[in-house]
């Protein structure tokens, strides 16, 4: 079957609680695109969601964060046990063993035969990285010189937190805008990892931890937000499954999409092909 589990329901007095274990069954378990399905679902109800690698004995993890789910290592065949709390905590739970069961709905495509041909052919700005086989846009070049984090004046908490949040609200207008072009051209399916993309820029494993970081030192914007980048970058960068820490390439591309509008520069593409 394509998930698995066993609940179990108690009631205290903070609300109704109840836990589930399920079995991965899609290819390359529980990375970025599933895991903003996963978000988008709990997302929907009025309830606390934790997710934890039963398998690999990991550790309880937001179910609201895309980055932590990410970060769990739940590869196909691993065991997942989900919490969830409060008012929608047995409807949350059945949605979710819904759409576990359902493989994420990965490997289901809109667009007919040649739709990667005409992925290639989208105009984008700036870099995009998407999943291995979606060639999305023109090959760029920005070269690490360009969106280099230099020594500057920093100004008072407030104002770095408005232009690191300024920069984010482009950033994800830009991610919005690339992924209703992906989904016009070759559907659905391929433009779906842009939902990973924007989740990552409501995150707080990476905006909330760069706000943390401005928040509570004399740090700019830029170079906070390339602190949380890099940490982030870091944690998949150390997951054992290849395919996992290759999403660390993700991490770094919105970071650069926000980096960029702190350093003023424009992120135009150029064809190195």
């Amino acid at each position: 079957p394509p998930a698995a589990g066993d609940a179990s329901a108690t009631t205290d007095g903070a609300g109704p609680s109840a836990t589930i274990e399920l079995v991965l069954h899609n290819q390359h378990g529980l990375h970025a695109r599933p895991a903003a399905r996963l978000v988008d679902t709990v997302r929907r109800f009025d309830a606390e969601v934790n997710v934890r690698n039963v398998t690999t004995d990991g550790p309880l993890v937001s179910g609201h964060s895309v980055s932590a789910l990410s970060t769990l290592g739940a590869l196909t065949g691993h065991r997942v046990e989900v919490r969830a709390s409060g008012r929608h905590a047995r409807e949350v739970l059945a949605a979710v063993a819904a759409i576990v069961g359902r493989n994420f709905d990965e490997g289901v495509r809109t667009a007919g035969p040649g739709s990667e041909r005409v992925a290639e052919a989208v105009p984008l700005h700036g870099p995009v990285a998407a999943a291995p086989g979606i060639g999305i846009g023109p090959k760029v070049s920005l070269g690490a010189a360009i969106l280099e984090v230099a020594d500057r004046g920093v100004g008072e908490p407030d104002v770095e937190r408005e232009r690191l949040l300024a920069a984010v609200t482009r950033a994800r207008k830009e991610i919005g805008a690339t992924r209703e072009q992906v989904a016009s051209a070759v559907g659905e399916h391929d433009a779906a990892i842009f939902d990973a993309h924007l989740l990552l820029l409501e995150d707080d494993d990476l905006v909330g931890a760069a706000l943390t970081v401005i928040d509570e030192g004399d740090v700019a914007a830029d170079r906070a937000w390339r602190q949380a980048v890099d940490a982030l970058a870091g944690r998949f960068g150390d997951l054992a499954d290849p395919y996992l820490r290759a999403r660390a390439d993700d991490v770094r591309s919105v970071g650069d999409q926000v980096l960029a509008h702190l350093l003023g520069v424009e992120l135009d593409a150029v064809d190195t092909a």
